[in-house]
């Protein structure tokens, strides 16, 4: 006889963490769903951590932007005063 590669079982041994262990169907069941529920918190968290440095890089660019705007309308002013000495 040739031996069997696919072998199906429910006893599962140290599959996450040391100690762990499986030996029921039920059990399988409960590790599948641990497994989804850690899956889906872990990309839950990372969606929020995304949008929340994208939405701090949104406010860093409008201070820029705020910042670079007063300074070219202050470079605009002293152009201005210049201009105005020169011509008086």
């Amino acid at each position: 006889m040739h031996k069997s590669y696919l072998e199906f079982d429910f006893r599962v041994e140290d599959l996450l963490f040391k100690g762990l262990t499986v030996d029921s169907g039920i059990g399988m069941v409960g590790l599948c769903i641990a497994v989804a529920v850690f899956t889906f918190m872990y990309e839950t968290m990372k969606t929020l951590r995304q949008r929340l440095v994208s939405s701090l890089g949104k406010v860093n660019h409008d201070i820029r932007y705020v910042s670079d705007s007063h300074s070219e309308r202050s470079m605009l002013v002293e152009m201005k005063e210049s201009h105005q000495k020169w011509n008086s």
